[in-house]
């Protein structure tokens, strides 16, 4: 996977506050790169399934226990970040040390923030940043 947005969508988004793109661009990168194994694409897949209703780019039949545990924890996430309770952590924290945590929660925070971003104005980003109200 790419990224979260596609190209289109993600250079209209930007286009909007281009003083911005470098920094957010670079914060992506690292929060997905710091994210341990195939961690960052299960996280973006789920999220663009749950919410956006896309097909899985990672199939369910190849997550091994650990990876399975993070899309528990995506899905909890998602519907209630607060309602993440110690069992969920436990398990978490049985198969990831405390850095890779603190990355898969700051992975999962961005990828939730720019998912539903887009999930709001993707379909007319192009536009909506080409022509504002009121001409400015």
């Amino acid at each position: 996977m790419s990224g979260m947005w596609s190209g289109a969508e993600l250079d209209g988004v930007l286009a909007a506050r281009a003083d911005l793109a470098a920094s957010v661009g670079s914060l992506r990168a690292q929060a997905r790169a710091a994210a341990p194994g195939r961690t960052a694409a299960i996280v973006e897949s789920r999220m663009r399934q749950l919410l956006l209703g896309e097909a899985p780019s990672v199939s369910a039949e190849t997550l091994d226990a650990a990876e399975r545990v993070v899309v528990d924890l995506t899905e909890q996430f998602m519907i209630d970040a607060h309602g993440i309770q110690d069992e969920l952590t436990g398990r978490l924290r049985a198969h990831y040390d405390p850095a890779e945590i603190v990355a898969i929660f700051f992975h999962l925070a961005l990828t939730d923030g720019f998912v539903r971003l887009e999930r709001v104005v993707a379909p007319e980003v192009a536009s909506s940043f080409e022509s504002p109200p009121g001409g400015r």
